[in-house]
């Protein structure tokens, strides 16, 4: 495996030295062929079709020949060779993998079996996207060879009984690579072309011109992007394990892009109508991706129950089953179908509700009584409003969006002849079941989901005007047991983000004392202090911080809710954090740093000064409002952590410099961000690493 990657590493760097020499100093080396270019390529897809397609068929081991290999090979050599493929391609796609991920690590590569040295070969300037992007056609290579036809993981798929056998290692840790970093890498890399919208959007005219001369990512590269995840999508067995990462993919990439595109402003000056054709330009590539994936694509089938005929189930049934009905998911399938909607002029909401009559209604329920005629005022001033600050979508974009709709419209109904055939029923009653390689379940029990998922949705607007209405809406409606249990209410609080709670709403919540009991006054048990604090408890504990540091925890945790403003709620949140991650991160005893005590109260008292004083630094560095002169230096960072006292810290065991000098480092590169979800906001590593958690829950 080693000598394998040795040699494809040798072609791919006189590849790339080729294209980049080429570009930076064409007159002194000159400008290489492209055929020659072409042709190196060509060499390295070919050996990873002999890597990952398993035995090369011009080997005589499975061709036959004088040495005496072919169909009559010892089943031990054909394994060992077997063996040797899986190791090879997992080395050959962590490397081109980590080489996306460059970026992303601030500059910093890991160390590849083979590669002397683990150079950094994407590092930066002209040549940066052409390398990305040959990495990403060879990963497609991979992808293709290795799950296109699964011949190499379909021979441990199933036995002689039928049942699945496990796969080997090195099978697993590349389909690890697949789910946790080449999924990250193709997420980041695509919203890195909206790196500057928001800025743009504001009106300053230097974020335009930056968002205009420094565009991140090049059409070709988002061209490959789209077309990986567009053939991720395409392979069955891959996507029945990529769940969570599709739900990241389409709406935190589809649908932000989709958002994004209704909202430009209008070409005031020349910069603004340059990013305009700029973000054109990229999310037509997006909306191609988008229609390959919701029109084109034949998926996995499923048999209705009582002729036993098979069909293709589409992308939107498929997403609208897996995640429409999940009341731990977001709503992809409604969320694209509504944005491609208004992106064709659509007014409607999910529910089919009007934009401007839902603003409205917002608007009225926090007013006095509206007078006669003001809400149809009111509707025509939203109108005009949003005419006047967004520009219209373009036609050529706009019927890229027609496209996708009609196309997964005509999906939904294909082989029905007329709107008014009735679908087969089922002997108990309920229509028919879906089947697929990743859900098995009948329309009666979606739409029971569905029912159930609405209810959340209203509770969840309940919730962000005022807690207790929310959380009796749900108690009413049966969603929450009666009475009431704080692994409920912590349920709702940690995975309602889907369902539209406000971050700042779930931080209040958290942060809320809760009132005391008192015998002429019934109060509600999730408003009373001892309720608050274990559903504070329950919350914590949901994250699972084990094998994380301290940082790493509490960037994922900040991460999935807003801090409140208050001192004391801002205490009392960070104190059950520590409670939970000081006792089992790797800080503790338990973990393998072992830096804070073995007492778990003092652990734990450790691990909230250390928590608040991130926090405090992370404010101080990243504080516009803060001079330069001012902000906290390292040796302040240091001697603010250095010594806890004699009740906290062990004797001789206080923090080591570097330990701290690498938090400080950590944190000056990448603040501790608390960014929207979904089309709102940016995937972030720590929000990832939370994503991929429960995944694998």
């Amino acid at each position: 495996a080693t000598v394998i990657m040795e040699a494809f590493y040798s072609v791919f760097v006189t590849r790339h030295t080729f294209i980049r020499d080429g570009a930076l100093s064409a007159t002194i080396v000159g400008h290489h062929s492209p055929a020659l270019s072409f042709h190196f390529e060509q060499v390295l897809m070919k050996m990873i079709h002999c890597v990952f397609g398993g035995e090369d068929a011009t080997s005589p081991l499975t061709s036959g020949g004088s040495s005496g290999g072919g169909n009559n090979a010892p089943t031990s050599l054909r394994a060992t060779l077997s063996s040797r493929n899986s190791t090879a391609a997992r080395i050959i796609l962590e490397f081109l993998v980590d080489q996306l991920l460059i970026p992303l690590r601030g500059g910093a590569s890991r160390k590849a079996e083979g590669v002397p040295n683990s150079p950094k070969l994407i590092s930066g300037g002209g040549d940066t996207h052409d390398g990305r992007t040959l990495c990403l056609r060879l990963i497609q290579c991979c992808l293709r060879t290795g799950f296109g036809d699964l011949s190499m993981f379909g021979v441990r798929a199933t036995g002689a009984t039928g049942a699945e056998k496990p796969l080997l290692e090195d099978e697993m840790a590349i389909l690890r690579v697949v789910e946790d970093d080449l999924c990250l890498a193709l997420l980041t890399t695509g919203q890195a072309i909206w790196a500057h919208q928001d800025e743009i959007f504001s009106g300053s005219s230097a974020a335009v011109a930056a968002g205009t001369t420094g565009v991140e990512v090049s059409l070709d590269l988002l061209s490959e992007v789209c077309a990986t995840l567009s053939l991720l999508w395409s392979l069955p067995r891959l996507r029945g394990r990529l769940r969570a990462q599709f739900e990241s993919i389409f709406s935190g990439f589809y649908q932000r892009a989709l958002s994004l595109l209704r909202r430009r402003p209008l070409p005031e000056d020349g910069l603004v109508f340059q990013a305009n054709l700029i973000f054109d330009s990229e999310v037509e590539i997006i909306l191609e991706s988008l229609v390959d994936i919701l029109c084109l694509h034949g998926l996995d089938t499923y048999q209705i129950q009582q002729n036993k005929s098979t069909q293709s189930l589409s992308a939107l049934e498929e997403l609208f089953a897996i995640y429409d009905c999940s009341m731990t998911e977001s709503d992809v399938a409604s969320g694209l179908l509504v944005e491609l909607s208004r992106c064709c002029g659509g007014t409607v909401d999910e529910e089919g509700e009007s934009i401007a009559q839902s603003f409205i209604s917002r608007r009225s329920s926090s007013t006095v009584a509206d007078t006669p005629g003001s809400s149809v005022d009111m509707k025509r001033g939203i109108s005009a409003s949003l005419v006047a600050r967004y520009r219209p979508v373009p036609d050529h974009l706009k019927e890229l969006c027609s496209e996708a709709l009609l196309g997964s419209i005509r999906r939904l109904f294909r082989g029905v002849e007329s709107f008014s055939q009735q679908p087969a029923e089922s002997k108990d009653g309920n229509t028919i079941a879906l089947k697929s390689s990743s859900i098995t379940i009948s329309t009666c029990s979606m739409r029971n989901a569905k029912n159930r998922k609405r209810h959340l949705h209203h509770a969840a607007k309940l919730f962000n005007e005022k807690a207790s209405k929310g959380l009796l809406y749900l108690l009413d409606n049966g969603i929450f047991p009666n009475p009431v249990d704080p692994q409920s209410v912590s349920s709702f609080l940690r995975n309602g983000l889907v369902v539209g709670l406000d971050k700042a709403a779930v931080g209040q919540y958290l942060g809320e004392v809760g009132k005391s009991e008192t015998p002429d006054k019934v109060i509600p048990a999730w408003e009373r202090d001892w309720f608050h604090k274990a559903v504070l408890l329950e919350y914590c504990s949901s994250f699972g911080f084990r094998g994380q540091t301290l940082l790493d925890g509490l960037r994922t945790f900040l991460a999935a809710f807003r801090l409140p403003g208050e001192a004391q709620m801002i205490d009392r949140i960070l104190q059950a954090f520590a409670d939970s991650c000081g006792r089992v991160c790797e800080e503790s005893m338990k973990g393998s740093l072992k830096l804070f005590s073995p007492d778990e109260k003092r652990a734990s008292d450790a691990a909230y000064l250390l928590s608040f004083s991130i926090i405090m630094l992370n404010t101080d560095l990243h504080n516009e409002n803060i001079r330069a002169d001012r902000k906290m230096k390292l040796d302040d960072f240091i001697r603010n952590n250095s010594n806890y006292g004699k009740d906290i810290t062990d004797e001789g065991k206080d923090l080591p410099r570097d330990y701290l000098e690498g938090i400080y480092k950590s944190i000056k590169e990448e603040q501790i961000r608390t960014l929207g979800e979904g089309a709102d906001g940016s995937m972030t590593v720590e929000r990832w690493k939370d994503v991929m958690r429960s995944a694998k829950s």
